[in-house]
């Protein structure tokens, strides 16, 4: 509420009473000559906190209060922490840290990506984007701003990353030479059930069933501390059946396992399916570069990414099986199938083929087709 009145010196008076952050009221008083002059300020003050300029003390920076809000928060998966805190450290705080919280803009926000987009990835600046975006969200919640200026800046542009799976035969020389690995168990999961990495390297054997053929996703491996951590997202948290192949594979590689702790002069019994030689977790580096790559020289394909596993499993389900994407999702654990299909409506080399084949056996015969479709594969 404001009130305005002509002090005995001729002059104008405006009061307005202002809600801070903490809930206090402060009285804010503005002179001017005419009355016209103070009733715009008292106007202007007004609008500013209706926008969410002046709702806090005026006093909290966006780095102390990004950074409160990390140490704060104890949702955030480790992995996630710390790409948030790099982040904040290296990207965010050092342009728009020392800018009060309830004076920051979209102007600044809008500045900031393209200053960064001259030598980051757009990805990497959609991950600020995405960081500030929720950081002022919580600010909304905790009445220290009415209004988010991430909304009002365009998201970068980011293309969806291109995929590597490996066709079926890529897949089954793969898996012929990995049965001479001792992680053959762990190369059959990946491409039979679509595990991610930290859910392979953090399975244990408490979440296995042998009897039943099935296996519960609960926790993934912290690639950085090899800890056990939450899974991705709630539908990650997920229950998996067997096929026979990786029924077979995890029940020899028990028995192994069971061989080579009793003879170990050293064994943490940490309950790892995927375990070191003295039972401690295996740690990402080394699956990959002693192990995984390996494999994919001695099967003669190009080297790609571990998580190009899951990839395959994906499109072999969807696209040669022909696997409803709900059933997929569930199976990957994805947060939703929308996410199936936004990555993998794409088609593969593979199933162009297979399409242009389908389309002559409806409009053209067999006994008369010029040629026949060769096969296409996945560089």
């Amino acid at each position: 509420m404001a009130t305005t009145y002509q002090r005995p010196d001729g002059r104008w008076c405006g009061q307005i009473i202002i809600e801070k952050a903490n809930g206090q009221k402060e009285r804010k008083t503005v002179y001017g000559d005419t009355r016209r002059a103070v009733e715009q300020q008292i106007s202007l003050l007004d609008a500013d906190q209706q926008k969410g300029i002046i709702a806090n003390d005026g006093k909290t920076t966006f780095a102390t209060f990004a950074n409160k809000w990390l140490e704060q928060n104890i949702n955030i998966r480790p992995s996630t922490r710390r790409r948030y805190e790099s982040l904040l450290r290296l990207h965010i705080n050092p342009e728009i840290g020392p800018i009060l919280l309830s004076r920051l803009h979209a102007d600044h926000l809008a500045e900031l990506y393209a200053k960064k987009s001259k030598r980051l990835a757009p990805r990497t600046i959609l991950h600020i984007h995405r960081l500030i975006h929720k950081i002022m969200e919580v600010a909304i919640k905790r009445d220290l701003i009415v209004q988010n200026p991430a909304r009002k800046v365009d998201k970068p542009d980011v293309e969806d990353p291109e995929i590597f799976p490996l066709t079926k035969e890529q897949a089954q020389a793969f898996l012929e030479e990995a049965r001479k690995s001792p992680l053959y168990a762990l190369f059959v999961l990946a491409l039979t059930t679509g595990m991610r990495q930290g859910e392979l390297l953090g399975l244990r054997w408490r979440d296995v069933d042998l009897k039943n053929g099935l296996i519960s996703i609960k926790h993934t491996l912290d690639r950085h501390t090899l800890e056990l951590g939450p899974v991705k997202s709630k539908q990650s948290r997920r229950t998996i059946a067997l096929s026979h192949l990786a029924l077979e594979a995890l029940k020899e590689h028990k028995a192994t396992q069971s061989k080579e702790r009793r003879a170990a002069k050293e064994w943490n019994d940490l309950d790892y399916v995927f375990a070191a030689s003295n039972g401690t977790a295996i740690r990402v580096e080394n699956l990959v570069r002693r192990h995984y790559q390996p494999l994919l020289v001695k099967a003669e394909i190009p080297i790609r990414s571990f998580h190009n596993l899951r990839h395959t499993c994906a499109t072999l389900l969807l696209i040669h099986k022909n696997t409803h994407p709900k059933i997929v999702s569930q199976l990957l654990g994805h947060s939703s199938i929308k996410v199936t299909i936004d990555l993998y409506s794409h088609l593969t080399p593979d199933s162009l083929g297979s399409v242009a084949q389908s389309m002559d056996s409806m409009f053209v015969e067999e006994s008369s087709a010029p040629y026949k479709h060769r096969r296409l594969t996945v560089a």
